[in-house]
């Protein structure tokens, strides 16, 4: 069976000033893969050589990707603050579901043993009551099947 590999995705870089730059991967880190790119001018196309990534990134196409990508990167950061703030929020809800899941199933174990205690009880004391026992022995080995 052959190993699939599957190409890696694109992502622009960003200089100094904020500034979302195009930044040639390095090709020996790709191993063969390849490398795609979201910007949309060629859907689903895999770029395998550095030197067709780099006619690629001077296309018109990816060109005003990487404008648009610096238009709004202040709508990028908002809504990646929004998201972290969305992920804590599910991260404090699962820790109380997960907490309340704990708590049940301990309370459920208590009150099985408490169970279980009791039908060892009456179990014990029906056993021990005169002209009762061989109904007793029927009833347990009934229990039993």
């Amino acid at each position: 069976m052959d190993l699939i590999l599957t190409p890696d995705i694109y992502e622009p870089s960003m200089d100094d000033n904020g500034n979302i730059i195009d930044k040639i991967p390095s090709w020996s880190c790709l191993k063969g893969k390849g490398i795609m790119c979201a910007c949309g001018s060629r859907k689903n196309k895999v770029y395998e050589t550095s030197a067709l990534f780099t006619t690629h990134i001077k296309s018109q196409t990816h060109k005003k990707w990487i404008m648009k990508l610096n238009a709004d990167k202040v709508n990028y950061y908002m809504e990646n603050n929004r998201m972290k703030q969305i992920i804590q929020e599910l991260r404090e809800i699962l820790n109380r579901y997960e907490t309340n899941i704990a708590r049940i199933n301990h309370q459920h174990t208590i009150e099985l043993a408490n169970k279980d205690q009791v039908i060892q009880s009456l179990t014990s004391l029906l056993s021990e009551m005169p002209g009762e026992k061989m109904e007793t022995e029927r009833q347990l080995d009934l229990m039993n099947v």
